[in-house]
């Protein structure tokens, strides 16, 4: 077997010098070209609205990645997005037209029980640029909030016309005012989230001093979600006009009823809890609590055995300028827990109610910043 493998390895070794021979007389040299043109320079994207790209090859792939504009010469800061110049030609809100507003905002701060907020639309006519008119839709407001469902339902200020179809033919949204009644005239944070979306011209009227027949005017104009703070009499002619008044019937589009705490109970036998309460006089104020529930007519448990229940169904729309009733801080944190715990399982609900609270929240933080000098600490 040996001598075998042997004989077999000696054959290949030992191949015939004519095979070898052969093999180099055909072998032929390979050459080789050297491309030294320079590479292309990856393509320039320039969008619309979504800046400057380039298709980048990498060591894994290609994609596009963003990149510096080759050709930009100029330089843009926030020093230049906060500048506006004003058309010098545009036509001003006229004086007599703005008088019927004032009389609107002072008239829901010195005739009604609690000072509360109102707001206008303002349109252009489409064919008389010089024209204006202004309108109110119907709403629901407070001491600091307005809330309007559709512009479909407004009535117009000066000649009492009901608009069923915003806007209403031939005339232009131009944009809107509302009162701060006797709080300063400025745009909050509830303001900018309805107005930044609104092009056009924003206007507040505040420090409303029904005494003195003073008030104070924020003025701006919005534009590609930004807001240009001027003066006033650059859009309005605030010249004081007596005399003129709004239409009677837009007192009907405006509803400030206040909303009532409600007790589940009859107010005949209910009666307010009080940890120290000598009628429930347990030493555990945990069972003086669920005596006191025991006592208390008509308790629901869907209420998270809370006596106070709210819902809008609980305003008293014939309440309006009859009585004094004002909500107190527990009455509100009430109000809130209620909501939360009723709407816990309704995730949109919950996320509109935080969005509300975050506006809210941001304008307790401009009151606070304005009237900074008042806080005594």
């Amino acid at each position: 077997m040996l001598t075998e493998i042997q004989e077999i390895q000696e054959e290949v070794v030992e191949a015939p010098e004519e095979i070898v021979n052969e093999q180099e007389d055909t072998l032929e040299i390979q050459e080789v070209e050297i491309d030294e043109t320079q590479p292309e320079a990856p393509p320039v994207l320039r969008t619309r609205r979504d800046g400057v790209w380039e298709v980048y090859n990498g060591p894994w792939g290609s994609y596009l990645r963003p990149i510096d504009d080759p050709d930009a010469n100029v330089v843009i800061d926030e020093e230049n997005l906060k500048v506006f110049n004003l058309n010098p030609d545009i036509h001003k809100i006229p004086a007599a037209l703005w008088a019927r507003w004032v009389k609107l905002c002072f008239y829901y701060v010195g005739k009604v029980t609690n000072s509360v907020e109102v707001s206008v639309r303002i349109l252009r006519s489409a064919e008389d640029p010089s024209k204006y008119r202004i309108l109110v839709p119907r709403q629901k407001v407070s001491g600091a909030s307005v809330r309007v469902d559709s512009f479909d339902e407004a009535i117009d200020i000066e000649t009492g016309e009901e608009i069923t179809q915003y806007p209403p033919v031939g005339w232009i949204p131009v944009g809107s005012s509302h009162s701060h009644n006797t709080m300063p005239s400025f745009f909050s944070g509830i303001d900018d989230k309805y107005e930044l979306g609104d092009p056009g011209i924003h206007l507040v009227v505040g420090d409303i001093k029904i005494s003195e027949n003073k008030y104070t005017i924020a003025a701006s104009v919005v534009g590609s979600g930004r807001r240009f703070v001027m003066h006033y009499s650059n859009l309005i002619d605030a010249t004081p006009v007596s005399g003129l008044e709004f239409h009677p019937k837009v007192i009907d589009y405006v509803d400030y009823t206040s909303p009532l705490i409600a007790t589940t109970g009859t107010s005949s036998v209910y009666t307010s809890w009080s940890k120290n309460s000598s009628k429930y006089d347990y030493s555990d104020n945990y069972q003086n609590y669920q005596t006191w529930l025991n006592k208390t007519y008509g308790i629901d448990n869907d209420d998270v055995n809370d006596p106070y229940h709210y819902s809008e169904g609980n305003y008293n729309y014939t309440r309006k300028s009859t009585s004094s009733k004002t909500l107190a801080l527990w009455e509100v944190e009430d109000i809130m827990n209620d909501y939360t715990m009723e709407n816990s399982n309704d995730i949109m609900k919950l996320a509109a109610f935080a969005d509300i609270l975050r506006g809210i929240l941001q304008d307790v933080n401009d009151f606070i910043t304005i009237n900074k000098d008042d806080i005594p600490f």
